[in-house]
């Protein structure tokens, strides 16, 4: 609860309503001799009420509505001392209507000269039969009242109801004094009475003191062929991918070898993500890293074909092309084409630290990440290298070089021992020229990427940029790798 949810009135306005109680105490007393008006007042016609009648009515109306901003006022305070422990708005409610309460109830003991003990056994039998008729509202007013003054969950929360198999995972968007909000991943509104929500078997993720998210696993099956420690170093290098470009994915994971069945290796990799995203969601994101990375790094996904072949480098090579394609501008290439590129192409290593593109050097190929981790650098308005993107394995970079020969627009260093791919324009002029199509579709992509880039410009305004800079792409192309224009 916050200040917005609880009505209150600000200091000064507080400190005048204090200061009327005590001025009309003052007057009151002055004409009267006595600060009460209910005690100088005589009450005989409520048709006809004196002056010091009406202002009596008047002070006890004052000094309730002074009692509830009170109550209110050291709610608000309290609350903002204590943000892990809030006090309910539904009990601050309760709270005042009882202030109120008594309050009536003492004008009405005062005036007609009742006593308490009286009114109290007259009044027993009323409640009880009143209790008895809301006793389904009065449950769930008292479900909301403990889980809102015990902290069990508090709006915006997430929760994990275990009741079900699997799991099921939730956000509390509201409590009321009747109901339980509950928002699921499918981003529909699930209304639960109080008292039954209190029997629910669930898990406060948000409340955790170390996790924020929720723990989900995954399990991958690779040929005895790869070694073990190649497989785990690259689920190792997807999990960091997915953590450094997905905000809702946490630090924390782990990979390990599980299980050996008939020369098959099962891998699991456990995970943790915000609960917003539904099971299959996450699962999809770190299936499609993990794959990705190792088909780029040649490990065997596939126990019922081999990926090695032949153990020559331009088969080596060509499968690593046939695995990383679909990420970059090669996806166009076919099955002969990608074989006629893996006799020309070279595979480069380099140390951690080492420079695989310097900046505005000039050059005509392009590199594709197939083992380890790769930094992006450009320089600044203070002329200082600011790293803009990390890449993985499956990842091209110098594409406009290649295909243009422009220099180099930015720096790259090796952040691990890492392997590439390096492509030439030798390497792939001929297959261009080949396939003037080629040409036009690299064109197209590459116009994308640079008008995705520009993110001032609207979606639309993107596409009418896309399609301006495919022509001149694909002119310049020409023109740079078979001199035409």
């Amino acid at each position: 609860m916050n200040r917005f949810q609880l009505f209150y009135l600000p200091p000064a306005l507080y400190s005048l309503l204090v200061l009327a109680n005590f001025g009309l105490l003052y007057w009151i007393h002055q004409e009267s001799g006595t600060p009460w008006g209910l005690e100088a007042g005589e009450f005989h016609n409520i048709f006809k009420p004196q002056i010091i009648e009406i202002i009596a009515i008047f002070q006890v109306i004052l000094f309730a509505v002074t009692l509830d901003m009170s109550i209110r006022s050291l709610v608000v305070f309290f609350n903002r001392r204590n943000p892990a422990h809030q006090i309910s708005a539904i009990l601050v409610q309760i709270v005042t209507i009882v202030a109120y309460a008594l309050v009536g109830l003492l004008v009405y003991v005062v005036v007609y000269d009742k006593s308490f003990t009286n009114l109290i056994a007259a009044s027993g039998m009323v409640v009880v039969a009143l209790a008895y008729a809301f006793r389904e509202m009065i449950a769930n007013i008292m479900a909301s009242i403990q889980l809102q003054l015990e902290g069990l969950v508090s709006i915006n929360d997430w929760i994990e109801v275990t009741d079900a198999s699997p799991s099921e995972f939730f956000q509390v968007v509201q409590i009321d004094h009747q109901m339980v909000t509950l928002l699921n991943v499918d981003k529909h509104l699930v209304r639960i009475p109080n008292r039954e929500f209190l029997n629910y078997k669930y898990i406060n993720i948000t409340k955790q003191p170390n996790t924020k998210g929720v723990r989900r696993k995954i399990r991958i099956e690779i040929t005895n062929t790869t070694p073990i420690t190649q497989v785990l170093e690259v689920l190792d290098q997807a999990m960091q991918s997915v953590i450094e470009t997905d905000s809702n994915f946490n630090s924390f994971y782990y990979c390990l070898l599980v299980e050996i069945k008939s020369g098959i290796y099962i891998y699991e990799i456990k995970y943790e993500c915000h609960p917003c995203l539904s099971r299959a969601r996450s699962n999809h994101v770190v299936n499609s890293a993990a794959i990705r990375f190792l088909l780029a790094s040649g490990a065997n996904v596939n126990y019922t074909v081999e990926i090695y072949p032949a153990n020559t480098a331009t088969d080596y090579v060509k499968q690593r092309l046939l695995a990383v394609r679909e990420f970059g501008i090669l996806k166009d290439l076919n099955q002969h084409e990608i074989d006629q590129l893996a006799k020309t192409v070279s595979m480069l290593r380099f140390k951690a630290g080492d420079a695989v593109i310097r900046y505005q050097e000039k050059a005509d190929s392009m590199f594709i990440l197939i083992e380890g981790t790769i930094d992006v650098s450009a320089p600044n308005e203070a002329n200082t290298f600011v790293k803009v993107a990390t890449l993985w394995p499956g990842s091209c970079v110098g594409e406009m070089s290649l295909m243009t020969g422009e220099p180099r627009s930015a720096q790259v260093i090796a952040r691990t021992e890492s392997v590439l791919l390096e492509i030439r324009k030798d390497d792939i002029s001929p297959i261009l020229e080949s396939n003037l199509r080629l040409v036009e579709q690299m064109a197209e992509l590459l116009a994308q990427r640079m008008a995705q880039t520009k993110t001032s410009l609207s979606h639309t305004d993107r596409v009418e940029e896309k399609h301006r800079l495919m022509g001149a792409l694909a002119q310049k192309i020409k023109k740079f790798l078979f001199h035409r224009d």
